[in-house]
């Protein structure tokens, strides 16, 4: 198998996104939660 470890990759976005969420939560709410999440993913 020749791959870039992908659920490498999907396991730091889950964080950065989860990271983005709890943040946005902080400053938001449960709307600021989805924001956060949304935006860390772009």
């Amino acid at each position: 198998m020749s791959d870039d470890k992908p659920s490498d990759v999907a396991q730091e976005l889950m964080t950065v996104a989860a990271t983005g969420a709890t943040t946005g939560a902080a400053i938001g709410g449960p709307i600021g939660a989805v924001v956060g999440a949304g935006a860390a993913t772009i």
